[in-house]
């Protein structure tokens, strides 16, 4: 909803699968926002890398509250910021990993 208030469009889904279905579907995606741990038997990175396969370059901000993942590698240029996360900076992040 915040990003939104802010004028991002938003797709809003609820695992791993709908997000490579919506991905598929989207005209166009310009930034990932996924938290690490996801129901369904996929996590944030996993989605990033199948989707960006068909979108190269697709930019990503995930969000957790682990501390760490062990044996995840975060694609290149990625971010996690720490839940709870305050409204200004998820606004402010967001802005800055588009315009990056």
């Amino acid at each position: 909803m915040l990003l939104e208030r802010l004028g991002y469009t938003v797709l809003v889904v609820e695992d791993g699968a709908t997000a490579l279905k919506a991905s598929s579907d989207a005209k166009r995606i310009d930034l990932l926002l996924s938290d690490m741990v996801l129901p369904g038997g996929m996590n944030g990175i996993d989605v990033y890398n199948r989707i960006e396969e068909q979108r190269p370059g697709l930019k990503c901000l995930f969000m957790s509250g682990y501390a760490s993942f062990p044996g995840q590698q975060l694609p290149k240029d990625a971010e996690i910021l720490s839940k709870p996360v305050p409204i200004d900076v998820l606004a402010a992040k967001t802005r800055q990993v588009l315009d990056a």
